[in-house]
């Protein structure tokens, strides 16, 4: 009798770490469902920036490029100022000295 004893009590043992064995499985199950659903969603999020940016980088490409003529085009402009400016310089330095030089025109000032 002592045996079947035993047994029932193994038998009720068992059942015990069978249930919590099954709560346990229960609680990971819900937390792998929480993480799947945390990360079904930042996921969408993902694809709808993702879609987003898609959208944007050719309107982004687009104005790379008015932006690359625009920068072209003030470089040039830029540059046709500065030859002109040069020119201006080099006009006003030779008037200089021709006007230095011509001691008729603005005789010098003595101290």
């Amino acid at each position: 009798m002592h045996t079947i004893e035993g047994i029932m009590h193994q038998k009720e043992k068992h059942k015990e770490q069978l249930r919590k064995a099954n709560e346990a499985l229960i609680t990971y199950l819900q937390e792998l469902q929480y993480m799947k659903d945390s990360y079904m969603d930042i996921l969408e999020k993902h694809n709808t920036k993702s879609a987003e940016t898609a959208k944007a980088v050719p309107a982004s490409k687009e104005n790379s490029s008015i932006l690359e003529e625009e920068n072209s085009r003030l470089h040039e402009l830029l540059q046709s100022q500065i030859n002109s400016a040069e020119s201006l310089k080099t006009e006003a330095k030779n008037t200089f000295e021709l006007i230095e030089d011509d001691d008729t025109m603005f005789p010098k000032v003595r101290k």
